[in-house]
């Protein structure tokens, strides 16, 4: 039963592409030309992500450009405008590790 199953997601910030999964940069690169030439600049953090289906991220807002890659499978995000921020309760939660067993 898949619902039982624990969810496994890769998730973390600080360009822990380049620094912990450096190996996967030689297939994927480091940049994308178009976006360094769109912001200007190149990335100041490439980061990672895995998970499969069930893996959700909660809502969240990023005080940075992104650039989202799916190589395999399907990401769906909801974008608000900064608009709305005012209509958006925001809680500030506590900080949590997951270990297993």
């Amino acid at each position: 039963n898949p619902g039982t199953l624990p969810v496994y997601y890769i998730q973390k910030q600080n360009s822990n592409m380049t620094s912990e999964f450096s190996k996967l940069i030689q297939d994927v690169g480091n940049d994308v030309p178009w976006a360094t030439t769109a912001f200007g600049s190149p990335p100041d953090a490439v980061n990672f992500w895995m998970g499969d289906r069930r893996a959700v991220t909660s809502m969240h807002k990023d005080h940075y450009e992104n650039i989202y890659c799916v190589l395999r499978g399907s990401k769906t995000f909801t974008l608000i405008p900064p608009t709305d921020q005012a209509y958006i309760s925001y809680i500030d939660v506590d900080v949590y590790k997951y270990k297993m067993g």
